[in-house]
């Protein structure tokens, strides 16, 4: 018998997670499986524990509610890990809407290709609408968590052989025994409440590839993302690309701990260049600059921010 445990940490969405949960319950999975289900309540302030206790009654498998008081997703997705048991842990969010063969591809493919770690697609699932503008930016496109464009599986052992644009923390998996080995996730990574930080997906898929474990994508292994109307207005693509940013100054200090002129430089040419094409009504190209701007702004400023804090004898 094999254990499975399925990770989702959520944060006020007691009714997109319903819906997440009433998926899972519809898995098909082979009788050699032991499933079970932990939410993660990230200090939500709605009626998520109550919906939780709700559908774990004749539930299928086991459902656990637990409360993480410490805001942010690597804080909850690194409580799952320690309250579950399994030997796979699945990850999804809770405005996922996941195939019902989802859990048996994970553990077929990580049977197959002998992988430590496990990525699969996930196809947007809009709640309204999109606007024209949203799909004519691959940039924006891919701060929405979606993965659509890789038909093919890819193996990699080596972060040269990876693309950081396919695995997310909607749709992945990973052996125990790996996190055990190199750790779990960085806890200043990842959205903090209104701080859209991420990279921490990432940052622990680098880990594993540098400790020589075996990252795998499929496109079989399926679930459908909700787009929320407010995560298509370009407010939450500029907050989100500022985010970013400083993200990358955690991840990398090394690569971005000295602020170099041209990045200065290259990050005002940007603004000047994407408020110029607004002007001439180039909205794509406008958009275009306006993303690197933001997120070379946010670099700025986490950089700022951690010389301001050694200055003062701060820890970053």
């Amino acid at each position: 018998m094999k254990q499975i445990s399925v990770i989702i940490g959520t944060y006020n969405r007691c009714e997109s997670l319903r819906d997440t949960i009433r998926a899972l319950k519809q898995q098909i999975y082979s009788s050699d499986l032991q499933v079970e289900l932990f939410a993660v309540d990230n200090n939500s302030n709605d009626k998520t524990e109550i919906i939780v206790r709700e559908e774990a009654q004749g539930s299928p498998f086991p459902i656990y509610y637990f409360f993480e008081e410490s805001r942010g997703t690597s804080f909850a997705r690194n409580r799952g890990v320690h309250e579950s048991k399994g030997e796979i842990l699945i990850f999804t969010d809770d405005d996922t809407i996941p195939n019902q063969d989802w859990i048996q591809k994970i553990v077929d493919n990580m049977s197959k290709y002998d992988a430590d770690c496990i990525g699969g697609r996930i196809l947007p699932l809009w709640i309204k609408t999109p606007p024209d503008w949203l799909f004519q930016n691959e940039v924006l496109m891919g701060s929405l968590a979606t993965n659509d464009g890789r038909k093919s599986v890819l193996i990699a052992q080596s972060y040269s052989d990876y693309d950081p644009q396919l695995i997310y923390g909607a749709n992945m998996a990973f052996k125990r025994a790996c996190l055990d080995a190199v750790g779990l996730f960085d806890v200043q990574l990842g959205p903090h409440g209104k701080k859209n930080f991420r990279g921490e997906e990432s940052e622990l898929i680098e880990r594993l590839l540098k400790h020589g474990k075996k990252v795998v994508y499929i496109p079989d292994a399926v679930v459908k993302h909700k787009v929320e109307p407010k995560r298509m207005k370009m407010s939450y693509f500029r907050s989100l690309r500022f985010h970013a940013g400083r993200s990358q100054v955690m991840i990398y200090p090394e690569k971005w701990g000295i602020l170099p002129k041209w990045l200065i430089c290259e990050c005002i040419s940007n603004a000047f260049f994407g408020l110029l094409s607004y002007i001439r009504r180039l909205k794509s190209e406008a958009i275009k600059f306006e993303m690197l701007f933001w997120f070379q702004l946010g670099v700025i400023t986490e950089n700022i921010r951690r010389r301001f804090r050694s200055f003062k004898g701060v820890s970053a």
